[in-house]
């Protein structure tokens, strides 16, 4: 007598059994509001707009960073300050090379960034977007008492913060409509440089700005290209 196992039914039975619970599986991994057009296309538009706020943050720190730090150091600025350069290394250093966002940067290559779930990504990329809430709110007003600060560079300035608000309130917006059962942590770093741009003496405020503003400059790409991949990764649109 030929045990069940061996039954060619039986087994074609329990290998279609298999595949439905596979198949069943993997779409109860796709969030809901993905699998309902009406949900998926606002969600689409917010991340377009999310991306073009990206963009524009990226020209306007650009032009930051030209108009103000350029014409700074062409002009001699710290030349003043040339005597506290040989004891100020070490902070000068990590003001052109460390960035508080970092810790909060999600993975862009490798195995990690291939098995990255995307709820996960999505939340570091808020806190890593939420990064600069503090430091561009402390720029903006810190800038407004800067004497030799012209109003473009004020302006530029208020657009940054804007956007990167905007920006923020867009990434939320898109978790809670595709996550809508999803616990959202805002775990925002401190940015370590926060008490220098207070100071009174310019050479340590001058340094903290351009921390801030070199970091959102290489920050900003990486905001674009996670934003870009999560697009495609939840809505399957817009990938290359």
């Amino acid at each position: 007598m030929k045990l069940p196992l061996s039954q060619p039914h039986f087994c074609s039975f329990l290998l279609l059994v298999v595949l439905n619970f596979l198949l069943w599986e993997k779409a109860a991994s796709v969030p809901a509001c993905i699998r309902d057009e009406h949900c998926l296309k606002p969600v689409v538009a917010t991340f377009n707009n999310a991306l073009q706020r990206a963009v524009t943050i990226h020209n306007l720190t650009e032009q930051m960073y030209l108009q103000f730090f350029v014409s700074k150091f062409s002009s001699g600025y710290f030349v003043a300050f040339s005597s506290q350069l040989t004891m100020l290394d070490h902070l000068i250093i990590k003001a052109t090379s460390y960035c508080h966002s970092t810790i909060t940067n999600p993975p862009n290559i490798g195995r990690e960034f291939i098995q990255f779930k995307s709820k996960r990504y999505l939340k570091m990329l808020i806190n890593f977007v939420g990064a600069w809430i503090i430091p561009l709110n402390r720029l903006v007003f810190e800038l407004r008492v800067i004497k030799d600060v012209s109003e473009t560079i004020h302006s530029i300035a208020n657009e940054i913060e804007r956007n990167n608000k905007l920006l923020l309130d867009d990434l939320k917006w898109i978790f809670t409509k595709v996550y809508p059962k999803g616990r959202l942590e805002e775990m925002f770093p401190r940015w370590e440089f926060l008490s220098l741009i207070k100071s009174k003496d310019k050479f340590y405020q001058l340094l903290a700005i351009f921390n801030l503003s070199n970091c959102l400059r290489k920050d900003i790409y990486y905001t674009e290209f996670h934003i870009k991949t999560l697009k495609c990764r939840i809505t399957n649109e817009g990938c290359c």
